[in-house]
């Protein structure tokens, strides 16, 4: 069952089980005779194999299970869990950043590079507090949202290891909390051993 995903591409918002179609690239149909009232169950559809089946269903009461517990990021509650609407870019970072994460299409919708990094040359206390200033900004927005994502959408906006993302925001927060305490939002703070130097290949470490 192939999908148009340009369609998708265009798209914010869609309901959980459509997005839980979409992550097993199976294109969503719902049945004429589907009544959301009533229904405990997400539409069903002829699955193209048995191990495709058992992998939807497994997907559906892990989503469930994250929705009940407050986890899964939504827009908006539906008329029942499987109505609920989700954004794409964000439902895909939760995917990815479960203990076992999901593997989803390349083309299923991510979120928009609207933090990339500045073009003159960054230190990385100055990158570090860049990044912890993201996730405050987001975490402000939707509380929910965990570092992990936050990290794997710094780390495919801009192209770098998900791990090292991690770490710099880690970092990162103590910067910030420092300059908090300092009262100076503005300028990272003095290193103990002199001005903090840029990244450079080729350069001799002491």
């Amino acid at each position: 069952m192939s999908i148009n995903w340009r369609p998708w591409s265009e798209r914010l918002t869609t309901e959980l089980w459509e997005a839980i179609c979409l992550s097993l690239d199976l294109e969503p149909q719902r049945p004429a005779s589907y009544n959301y009232l009533q229904s405990r169950k997400p539409p069903t559809f002829a699955y193209p194999t048995a191990a495709i089946e058992k992998e939807f269903n497994r997907r559906v009461e892990v989503a469930r299970d994250h929705l009940i517990a407050g986890s899964l990021p939504v827009v908006a509650h539906g008329e029942n869990d499987w109505t609920a609407r989700v954004e794409l870019h964000s439902f895909r970072l939760w995917a990815e950043s479960l203990k076992t994460p999901w593997t989803l299409p390349e083309e299923f919708p991510r979120k928009p590079l609207s933090h990339a990094a500045p073009k003159s040359e960054e230190t990385v206390p100055e990158r570090n507090l860049r990044w912890a200033r993201l996730e405050a900004k987001e975490k402000k927005v939707n509380p929910t949202t965990g570092v992990t994502q936050i990290a794997r959408g710094i780390a495919e906006a801009e192209g770098l290891p998900f791990d090292r993302v991690k770490r710099g925001i880690q970092t990162g927060r103590k910067i910030l909390a420092e300059l908090t305490r300092q009262g100076n939002r503005s300028k990272v703070p003095a290193s103990p051993f002199g001005s903090w130097p840029a990244v450079r290949p080729g350069k001799n470490r002491r």
